[in-house]
């Protein structure tokens, strides 16, 4: 292992890898204070309103994606069918209301019941 003197004698150690920029001093005071002002500059309307269209188109996207799935796999139109069907079916039916309560109360669990009866008479 070489001494310490031995190291501080070698002309490789004392030559410096990395040079500093010419004119680098003069003007590091000027970009700092460049730096400042545009941190405390107000964003502008274009800035501050970008995040919100970005996950606007997101969500766009999303749904899109999820719209072309089902239609794609045809549940879309499973699902106007059944509609069309349980409508087929009940066309023709007549029943009074408290029919209709009655088959409700006793089909529906209480809080089901309880829950759609809210959500008729908005309370």
């Amino acid at each position: 292992m070489k001494n310490i003197g031995d190291i501080l004698d070698d002309k490789k150690m004392r030559t410096r890898p990395f040079s500093v920029p010419e004119g680098y001093f003069e003007t590091v005071e000027a970009r700092v204070h460049d730096r400042i002002e545009a941190s405390q500059r107000r964003p502008s309307l274009v800035a501050i309103l970008r995040p919100a269209v970005l996950m606007a188109c997101m969500f766009l996207i999303i749904g899109g994606i999820g719209y072309g799935t089902l239609k794609l796999t045809g549940s879309l139109d499973a699902r106007d069918r059944a509609a069309e069907q349980l409508e087929a079916n009940l066309r023709g039916l007549e029943f009074t209301d408290e029919e209709a309560a009655t088959f409700l109360e006793t089909e529906l669990s209480p809080a089901a019941f309880e829950e759609m009866l809210a959500v008729a008479y908005q309370y």
